[in-house]
């Protein structure tokens, strides 16, 4: 399935292949393929609606444009139900049909690949994320309940070797990040993708992930981060308008409220743990936003505020 959505992905640029460079594209893409496999993909494609001229020795494309995600839309979901296992921790129960189209452009959405044309009916940001060629893999690690072994570096520490049982894939903000039972220190930990620098199975026979509730341990934080030992606050901030707009039609976090609102600006109220997702949104408003409550979030604001400024005043 993830080589069709390559070819498709290809062909809709309505540029000419012809199997052996369709082959060699594939092969690029990190595909194991052939001229054979290709014809067969290709026949697959013409039986799901797409007009496809040539052969494998005269070049393919598609005579006029064809919407895959469309025609899977049409198949009934019992006939793709790879894709639906895919996708499968989207739903524990089964997946109601007026889901399946959504489900669908975000799995085109994960097999995108940044250098081609995009859809032009549907456009991602184009960011080249490290590693994602591997939640699959991942995936798989966390459904069979897998203790693997990684080799992970920290930003600026060397190369460490950790035993990890993968409990949770969660993306932010354009980063992929696995949520695993670190052994070393008995609690789960983040991994982002891009800083796992190789993984394999290990010998190792390890518990401590059936307890795990990814509703429950995120539930309070924006982001992925989650502080140890830091409490839930009620937060109150002032944004100045129109800044404030954009904060009151995309939430930062469920529990957002609109507690009052006058001509020059909007004030809001969220209950959560501050975690470092919650500075970087305050900082990126920063010349709007206001920290009213509590009094210690508040003066923490004022520190990093004037830190700014002094940096600044030095340059």
């Amino acid at each position: 399935m993830n080589r069709l959505f390559a070819i498709h992905k290809l062909l809709r640029s309505m540029n000419s292949y012809s199997g052996s460079e369709l082959a060699a594209e594939l092969v690029s893409l990190g595909f194991s393929t052939n001229e054979r496999l290709v014809a067969l993909d290709i026949q697959e494609l013409r039986n799901l609606g797409a007009e496809i001229p040539g052969h494998r020795f005269v070049k393919y494309c598609y005579k006029k444009p064809f919407s895959l995600l469309e025609s899977l839309e049409g198949v009934d979901t019992a006939n793709f139900n790879e894709i639906l296992a895919y996708l499968r921790q989207f739903s524990r129960d089964s997946l109601p049909r007026d889901q399946v189209d959504k489900l669908l452009i975000y799995f085109e959405q994960m097999v995108r690949n940044p250098e081609l044309e995009e859809n032009p009916y549907i456009q991602y940001e184009k960011v080249e994320l490290k590693n994602i060629e591997k939640l699959d893999k991942f995936y798989r690690y966390i459904v069979e309940k897998r203790v693997i072994d990684i080799d992970y570096k920290y930003f600026e520490w060397e190369l460490v070797s950790k035993t990890i049982v993968p409990v949770l894939l969660k993306e932010y903000n354009n980063r992929w990040t696995l949520m695993a039972f670190d052994k070393e220190k008995e609690s789960y930990q983040n991994f982002p993708l891009d800083r796992i620098i190789n993984e394999r199975l290990s010998s190792v026979s390890l518990a401590g992930e059936s307890g795990f509730d990814a509703v429950r341990h995120f539930k309070d934080v924006i982001g992925v981060s989650v502080p140890v030992d830091v409490e839930k606050e009620v937060i109150v901030l002032k944004v100045g308008k129109p800044r404030a707009h954009y904060v009151n039609t995309k939430p930062w976090h469920r529990s957002q409220l609109l507690v009052e609102e006058q001509d020059e600006y909007m004030i809001f109220q969220l209950s959560i743990v501050p975690n470092l997702e919650f500075w970087a949104k305050v900082m990126e408003h920063i010349e709007d936003i206001e920290v009213m409550e509590p009094a210690n979030l508040r003066e923490t604001f004022l520190e990093k505020v004037e830190k700014v400024y002094a940096r600044l005043i030095a340059n």
